[in-house]
């Protein structure tokens, strides 16, 4: 999620939202939020969303729009009505362009690091463990810190595909 809104989570405070006819059926419809719980279920998520700035709606007047995890909020302009909620998964290409190409760029230098992370591991193990072998029995010192090394090289390398984990599922929220 984008952090667009520096005051997220404070546009409501003090004020008392109130919810339109048509958004809690929009809720019921879309979200599958039985309908006694529709008003306070919209008031949860919107005081949670993020304004993203003022619109003019359908009918020619201006309104603010508000956005939480792919929820669009419809909100009256001088009071806190929500007009509507609706899902939102369609991005316009002015916006979807750049953004594939960076999640695609952010995904092309994980993949190298990556790639590179386990390269240089396997050259090292590779290294480390030739030495181990050429120790020999008698050095019992030098092959302990042999295989510590090797297991700092595997934790290492352990970190550097959870860190490509963690930027991979990452992308999930873009595509």
């Amino acid at each position: 999620m984008i952090n667009y809104d520096d005051k997220q989570g404070t546009h409501f405070i003090g004020k008392q939202i109130r919810v339109s006819q048509h958004a809690r059926e929009q809720a019921v419809e879309d979200f599958r939020v039985p309908l006694f719980e529709a008003d306070r279920w919209i008031k949860d998520q919107l005081v949670k969303a993020q304004f993203i700035g003022s619109i003019y709606g359908n009918d020619g007047q201006k309104v603010r729009l508000f956005g939480y995890q792919r929820i669009a909020f419809i909100v009256a302009s001088q009071t806190c009505t929500v007009i509507t909620v609706y899902v939102r998964h369609d991005v316009d290409p002015i916006l979807r362009n750049p953004l594939e190409e960076i999640v695609k760029n952010a995904v092309k230098v994980a993949n190298a690091r990556l790639a590179s992370s386990e390269r240089e591991t396997r050259k090292q193990k590779e290294f480390l463990t030739s030495l181990l072998e050429a120790a020999g029995d008698s050095d019992v010192e030098l092959k302990k810190r042999i295989k510590d090394e090797i297991d700092r090289q595997n934790e290492a390398l352990r970190e550097a595909r959870a860190e490509h984990a963690k930027l991979m599922k990452g992308v999930v929220a873009y595509v």
